[in-house]
């Protein structure tokens, strides 16, 4: 449990300490992932290439470790219920 509270402590943190550049590259990267994944699969003629089609830029997606809003929801409360203390620097700038 100890294991699993520091991973999520780590990634806790590399989600609130990034800037607003990396930011912003990840979410164009992103949408380039997801607009890839839409048209491999809308562009496909059989279902295993569909699904085919929409896994592997998902599976990228989830490798790189991009951000996404609802992961991002479970990694910093969980990190705050571990009582974990970060700083938000990157809200800071706003």
């Amino acid at each position: 449990m100890q294991i699993l509270l520091h991973i999520y402590k780590n990634i806790a943190t590399h989600k609130v300490d990034a800037s607003a550049y990396a930011l912003f590259i990840k979410g164009i990267l992103c949408n380039v992932l997801v607009c890839g994944a839409v048209i491999q699969s809308y562009t496909s003629r059989d279902t295993i290439g569909k699904l085919v089609g929409a896994w592997l830029p998902i599976m990228l997606f989830v490798l790189i470790g991009y951000d996404h809003s609802i992961a991002n929801m479970f990694y910093l409360t969980a990190a705050k219920i571990s009582r974990f203390k970060f700083i938000w620097s990157f809200w800071y700038l706003i």
